[in-house]
């Protein structure tokens, strides 16, 4: 019986050392520790982890560097346009000088003069894809961080129907609205989601403030004109208890879920939301707000929230009758560039110098020092941007060189160590092999022992 149990224990290590040698001859053919995930999931899930990591890092590398050679390219254009506005006012100086003639001005000085304006106004018609580099409105939203925190911005309450003009995101104009509720001001500003990624949500919410004072007999609440009947209520109940079925009644009223309207207990308090940002309309029957601690008899407007993954660039005439005011929101890992107006328009002004004259040489001097400041300004901040970015691009391959090796020490096997422990395993099993042969020989003579000795008996 001994003989019988250790056998199967010889038995029950081999088929461990089996699992253990099919694993490491996996590791061996696969390259990888964990060749089945099975066996360990933990390890499985980091390594997951890990390549999805690496994957985003790498995404990111090459969002920065196309940013960063679209910055590149408007730093050139605009160098060459400050070297033009050199060579342009070193003829203005030379067209100011009395010896020329307003003749001999505008046959050989001003036209190679204008030529030079147009060459400026055309490097500032530089393209970035389909959009203007230097109009003014072009800006570039970058992912910088492998994990991007959404901007988000709501505004205040609505109460003036929006016009062309009053509302821009992220440089688009929203447009007019038929009402001056929160629903059809997000509802325009979703018609522009796919241009400038800003999605918006509307919400108009009222809540009660007064002291609850309980009452008896049902009693409608009328919202939007239909009534939601409530109670009866009796004297004894509590606060929570007649706010709780004020809000069963209305959140089970069939209309009130077509509407979009729901109410909760906020704090001890009535509150109704109309959850798509519609007029909301309160009205107390035989009873007043206090009696469930509701919000006043009113008409309520409703506020608009906006979110993004990248920015959302808020702006506009008038963008307050939408409830916000121009700023500019970042999401977290998202870094946005922009340029500002370098045409020739914008630099000089609506009336470009020219040099048919003494006199308009020399307040062509004039214009193009300012031109050149402003030229000069806006080369100074592209060149931060430059700097800026090419930290981010050393930054992100440090990052994404250290999580490659993260993810080759949890997926490459050890050749070395995988070859000398299917070695050892190897040995383990065949030694086995050789006890369980061992044991079975024994068997054998024994067995034969025993006939020999019945047959002679």
């Amino acid at each position: 019986m001994k003989i019988d149990v250790g056998a199967q224990n010889i038995l029950r290590q081999m088929g461990r050392t089996d699992k253990a040698l099919g694993n490491t001859q996996a590791q061996i053919a696969s390259g990888l520790q964990n060749p089945n995930p099975a066996s360990d999931p933990l390890a499985s899930t980091l390594a997951k982890r890990l390549s999805i990591d690496v994957s985003t890092t790498k995404r990111v590398q090459s969002v920065v560097s196309q940013t960063k050679n679209t910055i590149e390219i408007a730093h050139s254009m605009l160098r060459a346009n400050a070297d033009l506005l050199t060579t342009m006012r070193s003829q203005a100086i030379q067209a100011s000088n009395g010896i020329y003639t307003n003749e001999g001005r505008v046959a050989n000085l001003d036209p190679i003069f204008q030529q030079n304006i147009a060459q400026f106004d055309s490097n500032a018609h530089a393209t970035w894809g389909t959009r203007t580099l230097f109009d003014g409105t072009l800006f570039i939203n970058c992912q910088t961080d492998a994990h991007v925190v959404e901007a988000n911005v709501t505004g205040s309450i609505i109460d003036t129907t929006l016009s062309e003009g009053d509302l821009t995101i992220n440089g688009l104009d929203v447009g007019a609205t038929s009402s001056d509720t929160a629903k059809d001001v997000a509802q325009a500003i979703n018609l522009l989601t796919s241009s400038t990624g800003v999605t918006a949500s509307a919400l108009t919410s009222a809540t009660g403030t007064g002291i609850f004072d309980s009452i008896s007999a049902t009693n409608p609440i009328i919202i939007n004109d239909i009534e939601v009947p409530i109670g009866p209520l009796s004297e004894t109940e509590s606060a929570d208890q007649v706010i709780g079925q004020v809000v069963d009644a209305i959140n089970a009223h069939p209309d009130m879920a077509e509407l979009k309207i729901s109410a909760q207990n906020m704090n001890g308090h009535l509150q109704i939301n109309a959850n798509d940002g519609s007029e909301l309309r309160i009205w107390y029957s035989r009873i007043s707000p206090e009696n469930v601690a509701g919000p006043a008899a009113s008409a309520y407007s409703g506020t608009v929230s906006l979110s993004s993954v990248s920015s959302i660039i808020i702006g506009g005439s008038t963008p307050e009758n939408a409830g916000f005011s121009s700023e500019t929101i970042t999401a977290s890992g998202i870094t946005t560039v922009t340029f500002g107006d370098m045409r020739a328009a914008a630099v000089f002004g609506s009336t470009l110098p020219d040099l048919t004259s003494q006199a308009n040489a020399q307040l062509a001097i004039t214009a193009i020092d300012t031109a050149l400041s402003t030229v000069l300004g806006e080369l100074t901040r592209i060149s931060s941007y430059s700097s800026q970015f090419e930290q981010i691009e050393e930054n992100m391959e440090t990052m994404s060189l250290n999580l490659q090796d993260a993810l080759s020490s949890s997926e490459d096997v050890d050749f070395a160590e995988a070859i000398t422990n299917s070695e050892r395993l190897k040995v383990l099993k065949d030694a086995a092999t050789a006890t369980l042969r061992t044991q079975f020989t024994y068997f054998d003579k024994l067995g034969a022992l025993v006939a020999e000795s019945l047959r002679r008996h």
